[in-house]
């Protein structure tokens, strides 16, 4: 009995194979977690066009990365990568949060408004979604179809708030 649904096995997985590759291209996502979200901001970094656009908890963002001026956009500025941001923050807007010395262009929204927990980057055909918690955890979804939508989605935020 196991010979025989070994050979309907072998029989089907051809045919399964095929529907799956007939099925177009997918996304490819990567999972990290831990230190992993490192790999994330090194991602960032590698941009081939030069630009970003992100959402922004920066509450949450320096509570998890209290180093993060000094150990990314430092990097960021020196690779004279752009970055358009929206941001929130619990205290308001951020002064210099806008700098044309870090290549950065920053837009407040209270945290009542935008409650975001998560922040979002995109760049290039990709975007990469944390989520700050005590186990933060990350994802990089590499698709121009997603990072075209989501890119779409923040330049119309962006443009309507001013």
């Amino acid at each position: 009995e196991l010979a025989f649904k070994k050979t309907e096995i072998d029989k089907i997985l051809p045919l399964l194979d095929q529907i799956f590759e007939s099925a177009g291209e997918r996304p490819k996502v990567r999972f990290y977690e831990g230190e992993g979200l490192n790999i994330l901001k090194e991602d960032l970094l590698k941009t081939k066009s030069g630009e970003t656009q992100g959402f922004i908890n920066l509450d949450k963002m320096f509570q998890f990365h209290p180093t993060h001026e000094k150990d990314y956009t430092s990097r960021r500025i020196a690779k004279k990568i752009k970055s358009l941001v929206i941001y929130t923050r619990k205290d308001g807007p951020l002064e210099g949060a806008s700098d044309p010395k870090k290549f950065r262009t920053a837009k407040f929204v209270p945290l009542e408004k935008f409650p975001i927990s998560a922040d979002i980057s995109i760049y290039d055909n990709k975007v990469s979604i944390v989520a700050y918690k005590p186990d933060s955890i990350g994802i990089i979804i590499e698709s121009k179809e997603i990072s075209d939508t989501l890119r779409n989605i923040f330049h119309l935020i962006w443009n309507n708030l001013g």
